[in-house]
């Protein structure tokens, strides 16, 4: 299925994902062989459909599991906190613009996770 739909995303379809279905268009995440130990945290690939990192409601433990994979990534990369009620948009040339509400924003930097500016919906950046 993943090529398929890989496929499909080549070809021009719209792709959307609600929840854990964004983070599964996205190029990856992470998982714990032991959930309380941080340590046995590792990257799996998804779909690569959306050229982001990005989590879905992690405000209430400040986006635990994404600073965790970015810890895991590679510098520069960043990551995208979607809050509950906000959405991300990818465009096939990699430009994300928020939807909906403020979504958070945090970047890998020398081994270091460094929050950025909230993205904003555009129509709220004026």
């Amino acid at each position: 299925m993943i090529d398929f739909l890989q496929r499909l995303y080549r070809q021009g379809k719209p792709f959307f994902g609600q929840s854990a279905g964004s983070i599964i268009l996205a190029q990856k995440w992470v998982q714990w062989e032991d959930p309380d130990d941080d340590s046995t945290a590792k990257l799996f690939s998804c779909l690569d459909i959306a050229n982001v990192l990005c989590d879905t409601h992690g405000e209430q433990d400040n986006w635990n599991e994404l600073k965790i994979a970015l810890t895991l990534s590679e510098d520069s990369e960043i990551g995208y906190g979607i809050t509950s009620g906000a959405a991300i948009i990818v465009y096939p040339n990699n430009h994300v613009e928020a939807f909906g509400g403020a979504v958070s924003q945090f970047v890998r930097n020398r081994k270091r996770i460094t929050m950025l500016k909230d993205l904003l919906p555009e129509s709220s950046e004026s």
